[in-house]
């Protein structure tokens, strides 16, 4: 069965985490809990500011860089996924964000998902658990538009509850890690501008040249706010919790914010992800979390045909097997989309809802 869908109001949504990195212990050995990954998490989400950090060392007219760097997240209801922003400032002039972040609780992995992505196209995807001796550790693969993967390491430890320490890493000549940036992050009330979370300027006029050149240009369809038909709510009872569902364009247009069903009264969002180019895999990749009951959502968005985009990807429960999903938007007008909803219990694709 498919359902008809039509577009609503266009809302802006982007969040984002806090990267970390890994040390020398095996991933089994070094595992969070899902109480543990809400306390990492949870520890950079605030409202009414954001985290600053002085760049002083690297800043000068010649390297371009701005004075400081700041940070700003936000949670989904359940508090198992944030998302946010990197950006800089020199006075009192604010940049385009340099990362946008995304990050969730895995409970296959027993770690979090770190996933971000700049303007440039780079990707940055791996896992953060806890370390040795204290605070989280983060290695991530690095992507580049041209395809060259470089590993990156970030060691996060809190101060206190208003500090947060932070170093960086690259690869050593020696297969080990040689220390590259640290800075300390100090939480800043009062900053009234934050990117994260303002709608992208071209947003509902985008540029079509652009677009015709960005690998996700092929999403543009779906940007905007989709609500079910009475008819499809009715069948599917107890499905309101994961709808209506949105996209919206990032800060830059190498990725896209996703959320299901509407904010509840305090503005948080029932499923809520992000999107974004891998260079890597040539894909749209994607990772959201579903708060409620901690499921985690991997996977791609491909184009079928002009009309048609498709969604597969692996769901990891925190009590059993991951099992495989793949879903179709059928692109009826503008403003008008079917969406099939099939999955795989075992092997064959079988119609669940839609």
């Amino acid at each position: 069965m498919r359902t008809t869908f039509g577009r609503s109001t266009l809302i802006s949504v982007v969040v984002a985490g806090l990267m970390g990195s890994t040390g020398q212990l095996t991933a089994q050995e070094r595992r969070y809990t899902e109480a543990e990954a809400r306390a990492s998490l949870q520890k950079v989400v605030r409202k009414g500011g954001a985290w600053v950090t002085s760049n002083a060392r690297y800043w000068s007219d010649e390297s371009g860089e701005p004075r400081e760097y700041l940070m700003s997240f936000r949670s989904d209801a359940e508090g198992l996924a944030v998302r946010g922003c990197m950006w800089g400032r020199s006075g009192s002039a604010a940049t385009t964000p340099f990362w946008s972040f995304f990050q969730a609780w895995d409970p296959a992995a027993g770690a979090i998902l770190a996933y971000q992505a700049n303007p440039a196209g780079i990707v940055s995807i791996g896992h953060e658990r806890p370390y040795e001796t204290g605070g989280s550790e983060t290695i991530q693969e690095m992507t580049t538009r041209d395809g060259n993967v470089v590993r990156s390491r970030h060691l996060n430890r809190p101060v206190h509850a208003d500090t947060l320490a932070s170093q960086s890493f690259a690869p050593a000549a020696n297969e080990g890690w040689a220390p590259r940036r640290s800075y300390t992050w100090v939480w800043t009330p009062g900053v009234t501008s934050v990117p994260c979370f303002e709608q992208s300027p071209s947003a509902g006029d985008p540029d079509s040249s652009a677009l015709s050149q960005n690998p996700l240009g092929f999403m543009e369809p779906l940007v905007g706010t989709w609500v079910p038909d009475k008819g499809w709510l009715d069948e599917n009872p107890g499905m309101d919790a994961l709808v209506p569902f949105a996209f919206e364009w990032g800060p830059n247009r190498y990725s896209l914010s996703y959320r299901a069903a509407l904010p509840d009264k305090e503005g948080t969002p029932f499923t809520m992800g992000t999107i974004v180019w891998n260079p890597d895999t040539r894909k749209a990749e994607f990772m959201s979390s579903q708060g409620n009951d901690a499921l985690q959502f991997e996977g791609y968005y491909e184009p079928v045909d002009e009309k048609t985009i498709r969604r597969v990807y692996t769901v990891s429960y925190p009590n059993r097997s991951p099992l495989r999903y793949r879903e179709t938007f059928f692109l009826i007008t503008r403003d008008t989309l079917d969406w099939l909803t099939e999955w795989q219990p075992e092997g064959a694709w079988v119609p669940r809802r839609g």
